[in-house]
């Protein structure tokens, strides 16, 4: 057994690592363990686990490393249920039911929705045969939770209310709060801010009375992005700042950088700029500490949007370049969607129309596909812009209700308002 756990755990980091550079990080962390990669037993695989998604962020950064500790960890559980293959009696297929609950969240957070949804409902089927509701609620929720990362709302609205109604028959607190935060990120998405804003309340009380930190901290985080994208900009940043507090109790300096970079968002909306700089700063230099790629992605391209909105073109692009860079490594649709709309402020504030409507059009194309409605009307408001300048009135009056009536309908008034004024401008 010791030797086939030792095999196992460094093929799977070889293969994201490299041979040479994956056996000599084993080494280290058998080392600080007290131990060689040839003892290592079943009962150590999660402490490898945690060592990897600590260790490797500096070598194949922050997301790389949790996926790849999480692999071992799946390692791990895939082990146990081998192990309860051919056990019958209820208590075993409880453990099993736990087993494939876990499972299922570990593929959920690598993004292995196929292998999630399976795990997820292969536990339904066995904890409805033995009744095992609480861990049937759990697995309803997975299955919200991985349909709402594959924007499939309507699938996402269904399991999430399904667990939520077992979890009000039996009165689990947890529960009840992880499915109306999963229904409000749903509702926010969707563009239904005042469902969103309901869903999150119910929440957020429910997490406050049972203390539940880091559900807190994520509602708090979300509750303020409905606030964002409606212009309830202090608000925004109160939830923000809340947020922040509850985060630094926790030590999730990933998620810290986060909310860095929405209150900078916030502060570039306000025009606010050098605040707004400051904070995105914060996300970069905490991001990097931990090699996020992601968020230090998303601060620098927000960094390029207020460096369009200075008027300092030439050093948005170039902060542009920077964002796509690393946008493009960890494939992120929709920060390079972001990104390319940045693009065309910088290239329309230059009054280099063909690149404006190149990056614009891109923009738009990409951000359809994703059933982003907000994303729509904001990237339609830049095409708009751009028709306007070259003094094509009749596209950029259809771009400008385009974007008046998603922010309308979805109840983003500031963002409608803004429009408005645009369309004034050219009756």
């Amino acid at each position: 057994m010791p030797v086939n756990v030792a095999i196992k755990i460094e093929s799977i980091i070889q293969k994201e690592m490299g041979a040479s550079e994956g056996s000599a990080l084993l080494n280290k962390i058998c080392a600080k363990m007290g131990t060689s990669k040839q003892k290592l037993e079943a009962r150590d695989i999660i402490r490898v686990a945690n060592y990897i998604m600590r260790d490797a962020r500096s070598i194949i950064g922050y997301e790389n490393a949790t996926k790849l500790g999480k692999e071992i960890q799946r390692y791990k559980m895939v082990m146990e249920f081998d192990n309860l293959k051919d056990a019958k009696d209820d208590s075993s297929i409880r453990r099993k039911v736990d087993v494939l609950t876990s499972l299922g969240n570990l593929c959920y957070s690598a993004d292995e929705s196929d292998k999630a949804l399976d795990y997820y409902d292969f536990a339904v089927k066995l904890s409805q045969r033995i009744r095992y509701v609480i861990k049937q609620a759990e697995a309803y929720r997975g299955m919200g939770h991985v349909y709402k990362t594959e924007r499939k709302w309507e699938n996402a609205v269904r399991y999430f209310q399904k667990g939520l109604d077992i979890s009000m028959k039996i009165n689990d607190a947890q529960g009840l709060a992880d499915a109306y935060a999963g229904l409000g990120y749903v509702y926010w998405k969707k563009g239904d801010f005042s469902k969103a804003l309901d869903q999150y309340q119910k929440s957020l009380e429910i997490a406050t009375k049972i203390r539940n930190r880091a559900l807190l901290a994520t509602i708090y985080i979300e509750h303020g992005n409905v606030f964002n994208e409606q212009g309830e900009l202090n608000k925004a940043i109160e939830y923000y700042n809340n947020s922040l507090r509850v985060l630094d109790l926790e030590k999730d300096d990933a998620s810290m950088a986060r909310v860095y970079n929405n209150i900078g968002d916030v502060y570039m909306q306000k025009k606010e700029w050098k605040n707004a700089l400051k904070y995105f700063e914060l996300c970069i230099e905490v991001g990097g500490q931990i090699s996020h790629l992601k968020m230090e992605g998303w601060a620098i391209m927000n960094s390029a949007e207020v460096y369009a909105k200075m008027g300092e073109f030439d050093n948005s692009i170039k902060t542009c370049d920077r964002a796509v860079e690393i946008l493009n490594k960890i494939d992120d649709m929709e920060g390079l969607c972001t990104t390319y709309r940045n693009y065309a402020m910088a290239y329309r504030g230059k009054k280099d129309y063909a690149k404006a409507k190149e990056y614009a059009e891109k923009s738009l194309k990409m951000t359809k596909h994703m059933n982003r409605p907000f994303m729509v009307a904001d990237i339609s408001l830049e095409c708009g812009l751009i028709e306007k300048e070259l003094g094509n009135d009749y596209e950029a009056k259809e771009y400008f209700q385009n974007a008046l009536n998603i922010f309308e309908d979805i109840g983003a008034k500031r963002w409608a308002e803004d429009v408005k004024k645009a369309m004034d401008e050219i009756k």
